[in-house]
């Protein structure tokens, strides 16, 4: 774009500079009249007076040229110092795009660590569940069981010695794994717990980073808008500055040929006051 937006200086300066330099040469055509008319006797008082009011014109467009180039020269300093005032803008502008492409990155990493975590934690929740429900249905089992045997009277046990001893033991272990089951429940419960608040926070940090990149995101896009109008003046202060260093070419061009046609005209003023 730097490239294509230099030839098109290139191209207008040319063209500025090709069209100055045709009105200069009607300009020299003009001005080419540094002698006397052809009915004047070039020895007379009148030849003499009408080159001087010819030297006294020269003169004063050379006054008029000079004041120009004067302007032209504030004006191309003017604009020259816009064009590296707004160069220093983009400048600036451009860093502080790349800094918020590096920072919007370290984001998208930070973004990516998190959802790795957030699937990491969900796995991990998703264990200690499949555990509380293989848990709890072995708890079931052996309430189920418990009840059963509570049904049994003395009187059955009794009757039933070989079992008995087998019976009070299985109860006593049935009623210890319980116990031990309802506690593991309890902790599997908190954990559950616990990891899924540990889930919601990141979720929560997720969701600030998102926020935090769709900002910077924004104010990338706000910076190379405002870069590109930086831009645009620039291109636009160029094509000034070219306009006028043509101008000043054609201004100077001018004033060589008038400081010609004043030599030649001094001269023949002092050949005709010699004569």
């Amino acid at each position: 774009m730097k490239r294509l937006g230099i030839a098109i200086l290139v191209v207008i300066t040319v063209v500025l500079s090709t069209f100055l330099l045709v009105r200069l040469d009607d300009n020299n055509k003009v001005l080419a009249q540094t002698s006397c008319p052809s009915y004047m006797d070039p020895i007379s008082d009148a030849c003499f007076n009408y080159l001087r009011n010819q030297l006294e014109t020269i003169r004063n467009q050379q006054g008029n040229l000079q004041k120009q180039l004067k302007d032209e020269d504030y004006q191309q300093l003017s604009l020259q110092e816009k064009i590296n005032y707004l160069n220093s803008l983009i400048s600036q502008t451009e860093q502080k795009i790349q800094s918020l492409q590096i920072e919007i990155a370290a984001t998208d990493i930070e973004i990516s660590l998190l959802e790795k975590e957030i699937i990491q934690n969900e796995d991990s929740v998703s264990i200690l569940k499949q555990e509380i429900n293989t848990l709890s249905s072995s708890v079931n089992d052996r309430i189920t069981e418990s009840y059963k045997y509570s049904f049994i009277n003395q009187f059955e046990l009794f009757l039933d010695v070989k079992n008995f001893s087998t019976v009070l033991r299985k109860s006593k272990y049935l009623a210890t794994t319980r116990s031990n089951d309802k506690k593991a429940l309890e902790r599997y419960s908190l954990s559950v717990s616990e990891l899924e608040k540990v889930e919601a926070k990141l979720q929560e940090n997720k969701i600030q980073l998102e926020l935090k990149r769709a900002s910077r995101e924004e104010e990338k896009t706000e910076l190379a808008a405002s870069k590109s109008e930086l831009d645009k003046q620039k291109g636009d202060r160029q094509i000034l500055l070219a306009e006028s260093k043509a101008k000043e070419a054609q201004l100077a061009a001018q004033l060589q040929a008038l400081v010609r046609q004043s030599n030649e005209v001094t001269a023949q003023i002092q050949a005709i006051a010699m004569t």
